[in-house]
C-alpha cells in the first residue's frame, strides 16, 4: 500500500485569503472556482479545518479533484443552481458538473439505525416494479411539457439502457416484473474447475456446502479434469465438460456465466467459483441480508487480495481498480450486470486481442468493465473467501502467497457473525473507505500498514528495516532469477554474456534457446523451445524460477555492467509493495567500441520513454499480473511492459545500473520503426463535439469505418445539440462503431438557447474540449470536428507518427482546402474574419496542400 505525502496549508497553490473573510470562511478554493468558471469568489469559501482536512487526502487536480474539493465544489453548484445562475455559470452548465463533483465524493456509511431511516426511503422512492429501474440522477426537461417542467431521471440497469423516466420505464419494451432488485434468495451458482496437481474441487464444494448453498451447482470442467469422485455425495452438482482442446480461464468462464444466464434467466445473483476456494462458515444467509451494497451493483468479489485490504473498517468498500483488479476466486454478478457484462463488446473481444491470446486475466477484464461502465466493484473486509490453490492452472510453478492470498480471512470454521464482530472489535465497525486505483499506481487512501495474516498489522520492507539502516543490514537479499534468452544470430555473443553473469553470481541462472542450441557452462538451466519470438522465450523463462519474486530479463548480445547484480539486490530488498520494475540506463556500443549513454529520463512514467528496456528488474507477481511479454511482433515489446505495468498501477522506478547494448545489424531495432512499433501498441482517444446536424451523422461513422485506428482505441462524444431527436439518432449511429473501440463515452451539454457571437461560441467549446479531454483517459487524444471526414485511411496514423516520445511535440495539426483555395493546404489565423485563411508555410513542403490530413488536432495530455 502506498500513502501520500502529506501537505501544509501555507504550500497549497489553491489556498487563496477572502477579500471580506467571516467568522468561519477565510479562503478561496480557487481550484473549486475554475472548475465552475463562475465569477464569484465567495461561492467557492472554506474554513480553515477545511483546508486542513484536503491536506491530508491526495494532491487534488482539476481532472482528478480529491473528496475534500469535490464537496466545496458540489456545494458552489447548488448554491449556483439556487441562485439561477452566476455570471460564467448557468444552471444547465451548474447541471452538468454535479454528476463530475458527485463522482468523487466519500460514500458515507451510516449505522444501521441510522441507514434504515435516511438510506431505505429513497431507495423504495425510487425502486419501481421493473426490476432493472435505480435510482435518481437528476432531472430531465420534458419535451412534451408546456414551460419549463421538468422530470426526475433514473438510472436504468439494463445493458441496453442506461437512464429512464418513469413514463418512459412503463413504455419500454424490456419492462420486466420480478422481485426487488435489492433482494438476492434465487442464486444461479457456476464453478470452473481445471487439472491440478493436487485437486482442490472436493474442498471447494464441501466448503461453498458448508457455507449454506444447498442447492444446484453447475461444474464446468475443463479436458482432464477429474469429477467424479471430487463431487460424490456432496448435493446436486451438474458437469458439463468442455471437449477438444482446453479452452483456458478465460473462455471457459465467459461461456459459463453465459450458459448461468440462459439456463436461470431470473435469478437474482449469479455466482461464479474457482475450484480452489474455502468460504466463511455462513457466508450465504450473511450476504443474503447485505447484497446489494450500492446504488449501481455490478460485481461483488468475495476474495480480498492482501494488498487491497484496508487498515482498518469491517464491512463492504466500494474499489474502482479498473485493469488492476486482482482475485477471480468468487465474483457474484448481479442479474443486470451479468447481461451487460455478456454484451460488452470489448468484454467479447477480449479472446481475440487480449493478452496472452486472450486465454487468462479474468479479474482484470471484470475489473476493466466496472470502471468503464461505471458499475460499482465491491470488496469486503475481511476477505470472505480464501484461496487454497497451492499452485496455479495458469502459471506453473507460481506457489500461493502475496497477493495470491488474503491478507485477514477469519477461517471457515467458526461462524461467520461472531468472526465479524472479532472483527469489528479490533480493525472497527465502520465501513473501510473506498479506494481509488491512479494512474501513477497510488491507491487514492493513504494506508500506513499492511494487515497481516489474522489482523495484526505488518509493516513494509523498508519501515522493517528502520531509520538509518542500510538493506545490506537484511539477513539476506530476495533471490533474483536471471533469465538469457537467445537465438542463433545471438550465439556468438553468448559466451561473453554467460560469463559476465558468471562472474557475478546469481543464485539463479536460466538460459533459454529459441529454435537454437548450445551447451552451456555448469549451473545454468536450459529451457528449449521453438518460439521463434523473444517475448514468448521470456514467458517460458518465468514459469521455471518459481519461488524468485524478482527476475532480470537479459538479451543474449548485452552484457551487464559490474555490479549489476548487487545494485538489483539492494534494490529489491528494499523495494516498495507497488513498484513492478526497475529499469536501467542504457549504453549503446558500435563495433569500434565507441559509447554513448542513452539516458533513461521517465521519472516513472513509460509513455514518453523508448528505454524502459528488457534489461531491467522485473516483479515476476507484477509480469504475471498483466499477462506476461505481449507476443506481438513489434521492437518495443519492452516499452509497452512497462506502459502496461503504469496503467495496471504498478510504479516504475529507476536502477542505479547500466545494460551495454551492441550495435550491431541483426539488432530488432534495424527491421522496424518506432512510429510502425508505437501505432500497434499506443492507446489513442478519439473526441468529437457534435452540434446536433443530423446530415453529418451519416458521413461521420462511414469516415470513422474507413479510417485506419490503433489497435488501443477510445471515442468521447460530446452532444452539445440540445435534442432529444439527434440523441437519439446518435445512439443508433454508435450501434454501428462499437467493434471499433475499447471504450465509448458520451457527455452531454443542453443548454436552453445557443451562444450568442463568436466569444461565447468558442468559450463553450473550449469548455466542452476540456470536459472531454478529462474524461479521455488515453495519453495521446485527436480533436476531430463532426464535419471534418478523412480522405484518406492513413489520416490519423499521418498525425500519430509526429507524436513520437521524446520529441518534445505537444500538438500537431492536419491541413485542409477551402472554397477560396482549393489547392493549397491553409488554416486561420484570423479569429474575427473566417474567410481569411493565410498558408502555414510548413505544409508547403508537403506538396502545396495535397496532405493527406483533414483538418484535425493531436494533442498529447500534460
Amino acid at each position: 500500500m502506498v500513502t501520500h505525502a502529506p501537505r501544509t496549508l501555507e504550500g497549497c497553490v489553491h489556498r487563496v485569503p477572502l477579500p471580506a473573510p467571516t467568522d468561519t470562511k477565510t479562503h478561496i478554493c480557487t481550484l473549486a472556482l475554475s472548475l465552475t468558471g463562475a465569477k464569484a469568489p465567495g461561492l467557492c469559501g472554506v474554513r480553515p479545518d477545511e483546508c486542513a482536512a484536503c491536506c491530508q487526502q491526495r494532491l487534488p487536480s482539476a481532472e482528478l479533484p480529491n473528496a475534500m474539493v469535490a464537496s466545496t465544489l458540489t456545494g458552489a453548484l447548488l448554491e449556483i443552481k439556487k441562485r439561477g445562475g452566476v455570471e460564467g455559470c448557468t444552471i444547465h452548465e451548474a447541471d452538468a458538473l454535479l454528476p463530475f463533483a458527485g463522482s468523487h465524493l466519500l460514500v458515507i456509511h451510516l449505522p444501521e439505525d441510522e441507514a434504515a431511516q435516511a438510506i431505505q426511503p429513497a431507495a423504495q422512492l425510487y425502486a419501481g416494479p421493473c426490476r432493472y429501474l435505480g435510482v435518481q440522477t437528476g432531472e430531465r426537461e420534458c419535451l412534451t411539457c408546456r414551460g419549463n417542467v421538468r422530470m426526475k431521471a433514473f438510472v436504468c440497469h439494463h445493458p441496453q439502457h442506461s437512464v429512464t423516466t418513469i413514463r418512459e420505464c412503463q413504455r419500454c419494451p424490456d419492462y420486466e416484473t420480478g422481485p426487488e432488485r435489492h433482494a438476492v434468495e434465487d442464486w444461479a451458482i457456476g464453478m470452473t474447475t481445471a487439472p491440478r496437481q493436487r485437486s482442490t474441487l472436493r474442498s471447494t464444494l464441501a466448503s461453498l456446502r458448508g457455507a449454506g448453498w444447498a442447492g444446484p451447482v453447475q461444474l464446468f470442467a475443463e479436458p482432464g479434469s477429474r469429477t467424479s469422485a471430487a463431487i460424490a455425495g456432496l448435493g446436486p452438482v451438474s458437469t458439463l465438460r468442455r471437449p477438444g482442446p482446453a479452452l483456458g480461464a478465460w473462455p471457459n468462464f465467459l461461456l459459463a456465466l453465459t450458459e448461468l444466464t440462459l439456463r436461470q434467466p431470473h435469478a437474482d445473483a449469479y455466482l461464479m467459483v474457482q475450484d480452489d476456494v474455502a468460504f466463511s462458515s455462513g457466508l450465504r444467509p450473511y450476504l443474503e441480508e447485505k447484497l446489494w451494497p450500492g446504488a449501481r451493483p455490478g460485481v461483488v468479489s468475495l476474495h480480498t487480495a492482501s494488498h487491497l485490504a484496508p487498515a482498518t473498517g469491517t464491512g463492504f468498500f466500494l474499489a474502482d481498480l479498473g485493469w488492476s483488479a486482482w482475485g477471480a476466486q468468487a465474483f457474484i454478478f448481479s442479474n443486470a450486470a451479468a447481461r451487460a457484462f455478456l454484451s460488452d463488446a470489448k468484454v467479447r473481444d477480449h479472446r481475440l486481442n487480449g493478452f496472452f491470446d486472450g486465454l487468462k486475466n479474468v479479474d482484470s477484464v471484470v475489473g476493466d468493465w466496472c470502471r468503464r461502465t461505471q458499475h460499482e466493484f465491491w470488496l469486503h473486509a475481511p476477505s470472505l473467501v480464501e484461496h487454497i490453490g497451492a499452485t496455479s492452472t495458469l502459471w506453473p510453478g507460481v506457489s500461493l502467497g502475496g497477493r495470491r492470498s488474503s491478507a485477514d480471512f477469519p477461517g471457515a470454521v467458526l461462524p461467520l457473525p461472531a468472526l465479524l464482530e472479532a472483527h469489528r472489535q479490533r480493525q472497527g465497525s465502520e465501513p473501510p473507505p473506498a479506494i481509488l486505483m491512479l494512474a501513477d499506481g497510488n491507491l487514492a487512501h493513504p494506508v500506513d500498514a499492511m494487515p497481516a495474516r489474522g489482523g495484526k498489522a505488518m509493516p513494509s520492507l523498508l519501515s522493517r528495516v528502520g531509520e538509518g539502516s542500510s538493506p545490506k543490514a537484511l539477513q539476506s537479499p530476495p533471490p533474483i532469477a536471471v533469465i538469457v534468452t537467445a537465438h542463433a544470430p545471438y550465439l556468438a555473443y553468448l559466451p561473453e554474456c554467460l560469463a559476465a553473469w558468471d562472474t557475478q553470481q546469481p543464485s539463479h541462472k536460466i538460459l533459454v534457446l529459441d529454435g537454437c542450441d548450445y551447451t552451456a557452462p555448469e549451473g545454468w538451466h536450459i529451457v528449449r523451445g521453438d518460439w521463434r519470438h523473444p517475448s514468448l522465450a521470456r514467458n517460458a523463462g518465468i514459469a521455471h524460477c518459481d519461488g524468485c519474486p524478482w527476475i532480470i530479463h537479459w538479451d543474449a548480445d548485452n552484457t551487464p555492467s559490474p555490479g549489476f547484480l548487487e545494485r538489483a539486490q539492494r534494490k529489491a530488498a528494499s523495494a516498495a509493495e507497488a513498484v513492478g520494475v526497475f529499469y536501467s540506463d542504457v549504453v549503446i556500443a558500435d563495433a569500434t567500441g565507441r559509447q554513448r549513454l542513452v539516458s533513461n529520463d521517465n521519472q516513472g512514467d513509460p509513455r514518453e520513454s523508448y528505454f524502459v528496456d528488457t534489461a531491467s528488474l522485473w516483479r515476476r507477481e507484477a509480469i504475471l499480473h498483466i499477462g506476461g511479454w505481449s507476443p506481438q511482433n513489434h521492437i518495443l515489446e519492452d516499452w509497452d511492459l512497462g506502459r502496461k505495468l503504469h496503467a495496471a498501477g504498478w510504479k516504475l522506478e529507476r536502477l542505479d545500473a547500466t545494460v551495454v547494448m551492441r550495435d550491431h545489424p541483426a539488432r530488432r531495432t534495424y527491421q522496424e520503426s518506432a512510429a510502425q512499433a508505437l501505432w500497434s501498441i499506443r492507446p489513442l482517444g478519439i473526441i468529437t463535439l457534435f452540434a446536433g446536424r443530423l446530415d453529418m451523422l451519416e458521413p461521420w461513422v462511414q469516415a470513422m469505418h474507413r479510417v485506419e485506428l490503433p489497435a488501443h482505441c477510445g471515442l468521447t462524444l460530446v452532444d452539445a445539440s440540445r435534442s432529444d431527436d439527434f440523441r437519439t439518432q446518435l445512439d443508433a449511429a454508435l450501434q454501428k462503431l462499437p467493434l471499433k473501440f475499447q471504450r465509448i463515452t458520451r457527455l452531454e451539454h443542453r443548454e436552453k438557447g445557443p451562444p450568442n457571437g463568436y466569444h461565447e461560441i468558442h468559450n463553450l467549446v473550449g469548455r466542452l474540449y476540456a470536459q472531454a479531454i478529462a474524461a479521455s483517459p488515453e495519453p495521446l487524444l485527436l480533436t476531430w470536428e463532426d464535419d471534418v471526414f478523412p480522405q484518406q485511411s492513413n489520416a490519423i496514423r499521418a498525425l500519430s507518427d509526429a507524436m513520437l516520445p521524446k520529441q518534445g511535440v505537444a500538438a500537431v495539426s492536419g491541413g485542409y482546402r477551402t472554397r477560396e483555395n482549393p489547392d493549397v493546404a491553409i488554416a486561420s489565423l484570423n479569429p474575427e474574419r473566417w474567410h481569411t485563411m493565410p498558408l502555414f508555410s510548413w505544409l508547403d513542403d508537403v506538396g502545396h496542400g495535397n496532405s493527406p490530413l483533414s483538418p484535425g488536432h493531436a494533442t498529447r495530455q500534460p
